[in-house]
């Protein structure tokens, strides 16, 4: 195996790019669907009196700190878990992502290096 084996197909380089684009992308809407979803779940906890606590309103506080994060209902509280889900999976797809296309980089700092001393050893 030569030092040119380092070097990673730049095709290869170009379609990671265009995954991690997408992976982003995804990432940014699941955020958005999350947070839609808890403005909504807020809106019913605050207007809807079936959630109401001893008759009385909600506090913020405690729609940012319970209904975000578990919803009003048991349907709620799988809706959140699947997009929370989602989101995870998508942070963990883009942190892998991103690995590999440092290592393809570092491969071909890598061979930059061994190349350029390779030819000022021939001088």
């Amino acid at each position: 195996m030569g030092y040119e084996d380092l070097i990673p197909d730049f095709n290869d380089m170009q379609e990671l790019t265009d995954e991690i684009g997408r992976a982003k992308a995804q990432l940014i809407n699941v955020k958005a669907n999350i947070q839609a979803l808890q403005a909504t779940l807020i809106k019913e906890a605050l207007t809807n009196t079936n959630h109401w606590i001893g008759g009385k309103q909600p506090s913020m506080s405690y729609c940012k700190e319970v209904v975000s994060v578990i919803g009003n209902t048991d349907i709620d509280a799988e809706e959140l878990r699947e997009l929370v889900l989602v989101h995870a999976e998508t942070v963990e797809k883009l942190a892998m992502l991103e690995g590999l296309y440092q290592i393809y980089k570092d491969k071909f700092d890598l061979y930059r290096t061994i190349s350029a001393n390779e030819r000022k050893a021939h001088f």
